[in-house]
This record gives C-alpha cells, structure tokens and sequence, in this order.
C-alpha cells in the first residue's frame, strides 16, 4: 500500500458554513471551501474544513493537501503528528 505525501500551502478561503446559526456563540463551528496554487495550477478543495469563527471569505489558513488528490485538504494542526 503506497502513502500518499503531503505539502503545506497558504489557502484562501471561499466559501464558510456555520453548522447552527450566526446568533449560536456555543457549541457552533464554521467550515470552509478554500483554494490554493500548488504546481502553478489552482485548486479548489472538495472537502469542508473546519476553521476559527473569526474567519471570514478572503481569510488566509496554513493547510495540507494530499500531493496526488490535491482537492484534498486538511487543517495544519502543531497537534496532530
């Protein structure tokens, strides 16, 4: 079985989704589209991520995207090794 590779990039977020409603301070979250240039090619992400309330469209985040799926993305977390 191969392990894919992963790099680091500076995504741009397009697109967020509250999981509750904006009025919802607890236990809400948002999520977002984001899209990045990787190659001199840019990519859209197929996957929601989750991203700080403060975020709005526009907003810059570190993610990682998977080098043979790009629209494949996470958060870059310190946490998770």
């Amino acid at each position: 079985m191969k392990h894919s590779t992963t790099e680091e990039t500076t995504g741009i977020i397009e697109e967020v989704f509250l999981v509750a409603p904006e009025v919802m301070k607890i236990y809400n979250s948002k999520w977002a589209i984001v899209s990045f240039t990787a190659d001199g090619e840019k990519y859209v992400s197929e996957n929601r991520i989750q991203v700080p309330m403060s975020c709005e469209v526009g907003s810059t985040i570190k993610i990682k995207y998977d080098i043979d799926h790009p629209t494949k993305v996470w958060n870059k977390s310190i946490f998770k090794f």
